[in-house]
């Protein structure tokens, strides 16, 4: 059977940031974050996240950044 390619122009910018980043999220793409790479920014959330679970006192807006930013819930 032959093979049929299709091209498609799509304009990104008729996508909301939530749609494009839910997406990617589903194909397991990552990027670049600002000046470092996705490998060393998911360690620096990672680390963050540990460092911020560890205390008692964490603001309401941090736990909620977790939740929202990086879908990992702060107890």
């Amino acid at each position: 059977m032959p093979y049929v390619t299709v091209e498609v122009d799509v304009d990104l910018d008729e996508f909301s940031d939530k749609e494009l980043i839910d997406e990617c999220k589903k194909r397991a793409i990552t990027a670049a974050v600002g000046n470092a790479d996705a490998s060393e920014a998911g360690l620096i959330v990672e680390r963050a996240f540990l460092a911020c679970r560890a205390r008692t006192d964490l603001p309401q807006e941090l736990k909620d950044m977790f939740w929202k930013v990086h879908d990992r819930a702060m107890p």
